[in-house]
């Protein structure tokens, strides 16, 4: 089996993979106040290249969800099926993960869930996921 796809780390999305815990730190366009998720160089909506990392709550809402049947890299496949979901973050920004520690009645549109990070084995790298808030 092949190993885990991982991000590649950059100066610009260090601090969002490599936390102490299962906080959530997006950045913040210093110009137009803007929020940002995915980490980028500046801001997608001024262009600005001043950006500051904030914490924020890792509260949010799913906005929709899919379940992948056949994912696209062999690594996933024993997790099959994966449900990928958009939260609506209360910060504000639209968020791309996997639903995880789930029941199948959690998975709807509406339902809370809050942010968590797991450690990818022999790496400093968190990934975000997200989970039913209890």
């Amino acid at each position: 089996m092949d190993a885990r796809p991982l991000p590649k780390i950059t100066k610009y999305n260090e601090p969002f993979f490599k936390v102490e815990s299962d906080e959530l730190k997006l950045q913040r366009c210093t110009s137009c106040d803007n929020l940002i998720y995915f980490p980028r160089v500046a801001c997608n909506r001024c262009l600005n290249a001043e950006l500051k990392w904030e914490k924020v709550s890792p509260l949010g809402t799913i906005y929709t969800y899919s379940k992948v049947h056949r994912p696209q890299h062999e690594f996933f496949f024993k997790d099959v099926p994966l449900v990928l979901i958009a939260v609506k973050l209360d910060a504000g920004p639209l968020v791309i993960s996997n639903l995880i520690n789930y029941k199948p009645e959690d998975i709807k549109i509406g339902t809370r869930v809050k942010a968590r990070r797991e450690s990818v084995e022999k790496t400093d790298i968190k990934l975000l996921y997200f989970e039913p808030a209890k």
